[in-house]
């Protein structure tokens, strides 16, 4: 998977205009950019189904790096062990 993008190639999750009709868009990031990279709210999405799935089942590797820690060291978790 590489990085380029089309410069005119743009999502943004909290634009209501692009789900009136997401599918056209949704295909240009599959075509265009498999992973795709959000500079104004700095996320990262997957847009090909093989891709999000790997995604999911190696979660260590594409989950954000605090979410990588065990579970153990999450705030919840130690005070329901108490």
């Amino acid at each position: 998977m590489t990085m380029q993008q089309s410069h005119d190639l743009y999502y943004d999750p909290f634009d209501t205009k692009i789900d009136e009709d997401p599918h056209p868009l949704w295909k240009r990031m599959r075509d265009e950019a498999p992973l795709y990279h959000n500079e104004k709210y700095s996320f990262y999405a997957l847009s090909r189904f093989d891709d999000v799935q790997k995604g999911l089942t190696d979660w260590t590797r594409t989950a954000p790096a605090g979410a990588r820690r065990s579970r153990s060291s999450w705030p919840a978790c130690r005070s329901r062990r108490a």
